[in-house]
């Protein structure tokens, strides 16, 4: 006689079980439970995407879409490892204390909290990070939200501690400073959420934003106590990066700052500058000095990371980017708005200085991070990446064509038209809308199959 079998011991239902069932089973609060899946990286599974799971015979069993279920694999990982009994730890001393302040004892409830058990997230992030190329594909999320909570006011009753606001503060400003010290930023994007930026770090592209330095007021709905675990882990991993890549460029970790501006703030570009870039960037012999009104950390990022030089004087600069009406003005220097700045970043060239001077209006600032761009050409025409404001001089030529009749002669003209009308119908094309550029190609298909029927007729007709 064969043994009875248990329910539930076979079949695909068995790979899945209820949170309530994960929480029972690793012995931790719901909270703790939470901040173990976040800092392990562990989500739920959507079990009844494409309908139900089932087993037959003893093992049926329907996976209800109420319910949140996670799989057995990811609960053994929350359980292996030091800080499942960290967090044990963790929650019996807080128990402790709280009985010694019930009972009054204050002064062994203070020495109670230096005893506090501490753990590290350091091998985690390897674990979940085993390459550094790995860890900068996820340093996306892990820059931005450290530049969204640094830019935020710490409040403890709500769970935002101010200690971590201004640990956040300082990897952000350590990552910004390796940024502009080795000119790795590519592109740069202004909108209404914030400055975008991307920088290429041993080949992978990382896209960060830095929000608008506004007052900020922390919303009820928002649990920070959930934002703090994120934080913590990312924190860790920022941490990581930035001593990997500070020892490969041979940089002193961490920084330090220039002599008298210590008490100044931990910003990027109050420490001391160490140029790493092997190319010379492109406001190199430049000197700028930036207003008070202009953003000074996301325009001195650009500034530096291209081999520009901040003054703190203006009659030492080359340069003045300011944001308000002119009242006195040097001969010797060119007063620009901050928008010329970003657009010649993403150009990769010095633009005309005369569409972003002061009090003009300025050309539209389109973002470098969308698909229609131009490919590159030969002789001498746009590079890749460029923004529409700068072909528009390309795709106008015919104006300037014009412009140019009153000094050259019409052959000459001629000739320039007949060269510059293939390229710059590609470029005209390549501008276009998918579903424009497929009705022009469809257009010029069947024109040319009736040129080519005509040409038949022709040499029919000749024979």
């Amino acid at each position: 006689m064969s043994l009875k079998k248990k329910p539930n011991t076979e079949g695909s239902t068995r790979n899945f079980i209820t949170r309530t069932q994960a929480i029972r089973r690793l012995q931790v609060s719901l909270r703790d439970f939470q901040r173990l899946c976040i800092i392990k990286g562990v989500y739920p599974r959507d079990v009844t995407r494409g309908g139900t799971v089932t087993s037959k015979g003893v093992n049926r069993r329907k996976l209800k879409k109420d319910k949140v279920y996670y799989h057995v694999n990811d609960i053994r990982s929350l359980a292996s490892g030091d800080l499942l009994s960290k967090f044990r730890d963790i929650s019996s001393h807080l128990r402790r204390f709280k009985r010694l302040v019930e009972r009054g004892e204050l002064y062994d409830a203070k020495l109670k909290v230096k005893t506090k058990p501490r753990y590290s997230l350091a091998p985690i992030v390897k674990e979940r990070c085993p390459s550094l190329v790995s860890a900068l594909e996820d340093m996306d999320d892990a820059v931005s939200t450290i530049s969204a909570v640094a830019a935020l006011a710490g409040d403890e009753s709500r769970g935002l501690n101010p200690s971590l606001v201004l640990k956040c503060s300082t990897q952000l400003n350590h990552f910004l400073k390796y940024v502009s010290d080795t000119g790795c930023l590519k592109k740069t994007f202004i909108s209404i959420k914030g400055f975008y930026f991307q920088a290429v770090i041993l080949g992978v592209n990382v896209t960060w934003i830095i929000p608008h330095a506004f007052s900020q007021n922390l919303p009820d709905e928002v649990d920070f106590n959930v934002i703090a675990t994120f934080v913590e882990y990312y924190l860790e991993l920022v941490k990581l990066v930035n001593y990997k890549l500070y020892l490969m460029s041979n940089i002193a970790y961490p920084p330090k700052f220039k002599k008298g501006l210590e008490d100044h703030g931990d910003d990027f570009y109050n420490m001391e500058l160490s140029r790493v870039a092997e190319e010379e960037g492109l406001f190199s012999n430049l000197k700028f000095y930036v207003s008070r009104e202009v953003p000074r950390g996301p325009t001195a990022l650009v500034l530096l990371s291209a081999g520009g030089t901040l003054v703190d004087d203006e009659k030492e600069a080359t340069h003045v980017i300011m944001d308000k009406p002119l009242k006195e003005k040097r001969f010797n220097c060119l007063y620009l708005q901050p928008q010329y700045v970003f657009d010649s970043l993403n150009c990769n060239m010095l633009l005309p200085t005369n569409q972003y001077a002061v009090g003009s209006k300025l050309p539209h600032h389109l973002s470098p991070f969308t698909k229609n761009r131009v490919e590159q050409t030969d002789g001498g025409q746009p590079r890749a990446g460029w923004p529409r404001y700068v072909l528009f001089q390309f795709l106008n030529a015919d104006s300037t064509l014009e412009k140019a009749e009153e000094d050259t002669s019409m052959k000459q003209l001629e000739v320039l038209r007949e060269e510059l009308n293939p390229e710059l119908k590609k470029l005209r094309k390549s501008l276009m809308p998918k579903k424009h550029k497929r009705l022009l190609s469809k257009i010029e298909f069947a024109k040319q199959r009736k040129q080519e029927q005509a040409k038949k007729l022709a040499s029919r007709k000749a024979t």
